[in-house]
């Protein structure tokens, strides 16, 4: 009986972490994440990085970290990125950690139209680490002996393993793109106790800018995620104002796919406030999201906060000879 109470325990608390990998909403500072088709998409070496703190009022909080280095190399005609991502859940009891290695090639199908086609590869690393010690269980112990029970399922304290990514954007200008990436095309097996494979994420995005003029503009960004059953839709409009000010208001659903009548309380209807300022060479940018469910007088929403920062080399003043 106490092997079937601690199986049943483990399957609800993987659970947690089979769903979906974690999702940011501030798309513009986390775009390799997004698709790593954006390495060397700004032309110059770029640092994104990104602090998501989901459902803080629960003891099970999800607390994401991600920071990513990426840049363009003329003589190849690509992009190369670096990055690091940290999601540490229920306060430390589960942490992942993993880095990712990033190429895109950048393609110019058209100069006139300016299009360009990006497909990219990427390499990850990961750990997971479950701190064994934070799970404690009367049921563990012999009432009578005091003893802790010998025939108990021991789950794995570290797991590694190896994955990998693919992406494509295809992009006219700087004011339209679309774009696919699949993750987890490895199917790693992430499980503690047991045996369960990671499900390969596809992402579906797509981006367009209205400019009204060189002080105002509009982006609109629409993101469709499918991993295992489940399924996240998001769209984001976002207002750039002079001298860099911005806001916006997001949508995003959740839901799991074929439900049935009597299971459609399950869906997760969120709505994103964003924040920010962006510059030539820096960005910041505050987002928070509320549940519009049956957690919303929980969780305390999810907030998260991501910086953006450009690194330019500085031009080189032209020659006499070449100003004439």
């Amino acid at each position: 009986m106490k092997k079937v109470l601690f199986s049943f325990f483990f399957c609800f608390f993987f659970i947690l972490i089979r769903s979906q990998d974690v999702q940011f909403n501030n798309i513009q500072n986390s775009l390799v994440y997004l698709n790593p088709s954006f390495a060397g998409s700004s032309g110059h070496i770029r640092n994104q990085t990104v602090y998501r703190n989901q459902w803080p009022n629960l003891s099970g909080a999800y607390v994401s970290y991600g920071t990513c280095f990426d840049g363009y190399v003329k003589p190849i005609r690509g992009g190369l990125a670096i990055s690091v991502l940290s999601d540490d859940q229920a306060r430390g009891t589960l942490r992942a950690t993993s880095i990712s290695f990033v190429y895109a090639q950048h393609i110019t199908l058209s100069k006139e139209k300016n299009i360009k086609i990006i497909p990219s590869v990427q390499g990850s690393f990961a750990q997971r680490t479950l701190d064994r010690g934070r799970l404690n269980f009367g049921d563990w112990i012999d009432v009578r002996y005091g003893s802790i029970w010998s025939d108990t399922i021991v789950p794995k304290a570290i797991i590694r393993y190896q994955d990998v990514a693919l992406g494509l954007i295809i992009k006219r200008n700087d004011n339209a793109l679309i774009g696919v990436s699949f993750s987890n095309l490895l199917e790693p097996n992430i499980s503690q106790a047991g045996t369960y494979h990671l499900p390969v994420r596809t992402t579906i995005h797509g981006a367009y800018r209205l400019a009204f003029n060189p002080m105002n503009a509009i982006d609109l960004t629409t993101i469709l995620t499918l991993q295992n059953s489940y399924y996240n839709y998001r769209v984001n409009i976002i207002n750039k104002r002079g001298r860099g000010f911005t806001y916006g208001l997001g949508y995003r659903l959740s839901n799991k796919f074929y439900l049935r009548e009597w299971q459609d309380d399950t869906n997760a209807h969120n709505f994103i406030g964003f924040l920010g300022y962006t510059g030539r060479r820096f960005g910041i940018t505050y987002s928070y999201d509320s549940n519009i469910n049956k957690l919303s007088g929980n969780t305390a929403g999810s907030h998260e906060i991501s910086l953006s920062v450009i690194f330019k080399k500085k031009e080189e003043k032209p020659k006499d000879s070449e100003s004439k």
